[in-house]
């Protein structure tokens, strides 16, 4: 499997393939593209933001405090509004001296914590040839969760908020 870091993200929905495409800027100036289609982006919020309650200290410490399971709700849905305010979005426009060496449609999704307040996601194809990881903080990954959110709604997919949704799915993620 070849691994490349992503500097930074782009996310931008595209109509005509009615995907939303990951771009990540890794070495060289290049940069990598990756699908998701409406089913996987599905999924993928309601994965990452489980892990993101899960992994959250300041959840444990809320829902720990509240013993009421209907105020979870409520506290996950508060720091993901907080967590996200705090890193601001910058609108790039993809040069076109960068170039896209690899290009696949997301099939499989790993995190990874690497201390209370980090993780290391890693996006990968079906074959599992290549893989695209990014390291930021839990700030950072509520923020690109209300990104892909954004761009859902933009597209008119309808993808259910996993802050607003009162049910209890569970992500399943191939």
């Amino acid at each position: 499997m070849k691994s490349y870091q992503s500097k930074s993200i782009s996310l931008r929905y595209d109509i005509k393939q009615d995907r939303v495409q990951w771009l990540g800027l890794c070495a060289d100036n290049r940069l990598a593209s990756i699908w998701i289609s409406r089913r996987m982006l599905s999924a993928l919020l309601l994965k990452l933001s489980q892990w993101l309650n899960k992994h959250s200290e300041q959840t444990f410490l809320s829902a720990s405090k509240a013993k009421i399971t209907k105020e979870k709700g409520s506290v996950h849905r508060f720091e993901h509004e907080a967590a996200q305010r705090q890193v601001p979005v910058v609108h790039e426009v993809v040069s076109k001296k960068q170039t896209i060496f690899v290009e696949f449609l997301l099939s499989v999704l790993h995190l990874t914590p690497l201390n209370k307040d980090s993780v290391k996601l890693v996006l990968s194809d079906e074959k599992n040839t290549y893989e695209i990881y990014s390291m930021m903080s839990t700030n950072e990954m509520h923020k690109v969760l209300s990104e892909l959110l954004r761009l859902s709604d933009s597209a008119g997919w309808k993808v259910p908020n996993p802050w607003h949704s009162n049910n209890n799915q569970h992500a399943v993620m191939h």
